[in-house]
């Protein structure tokens, strides 16, 4: 069987175009992938140094001019509750323990927070002492 050779050329043309079609598409392909692992490592990136920044706020708040308490009063938890105030402790008068969430921006209360709050709106609070 003899094919003619302007047949033959035309194929391997339609092949080549068709391999450089395959080619630029998995190029595409994969540059989307690597802008979207690399748009997620912003992501994260900004969001850890929001959570770094609002527990240095968190622990230096006590300090802060406006806040309300006197820093000796004040023990940091960190998670789910921020900051507990013993107030009046200091001055060897007790005369109110509180639970204190701290919050930047526009950022609200996680589920463990929430059920943190709860819970403590309930009543649900106990005092243990534990021998060892």
């Amino acid at each position: 069987m003899n094919i003619p050779l302007a047949y033959l050329y035309f194929f391997i043309a339609i092949l080549l175009l068709l391999i450089g079609l395959l080619s630029f598409i998995c190029i595409r392909l994969i540059l989307k992938k690597a802008e979207k692992i690399e748009k997620a490592k912003k992501e994260t990136l900004t969001k850890s140094r929001a959570i770094i920044q609002g527990q240095v706020i968190e622990q230096l708040l006590p300090y802060f001019p406006d806040f309300p308490y006197i820093p000796s009063d004040v023990r940091f938890l960190g998670s789910p509750i921020d900051l507990i105030v013993f107030d009046g402790l200091s001055e060897g008068n007790l005369k109110q323990i509180i639970f204190l969430e701290v919050k930047t921006g526009k950022s609200g209360l996680s589920k463990r927070e929430k059920q943190a709050k709860e819970t403590i709106f309930l009543g649900n609070i106990d005092y243990k002492i534990v021998k060892l």
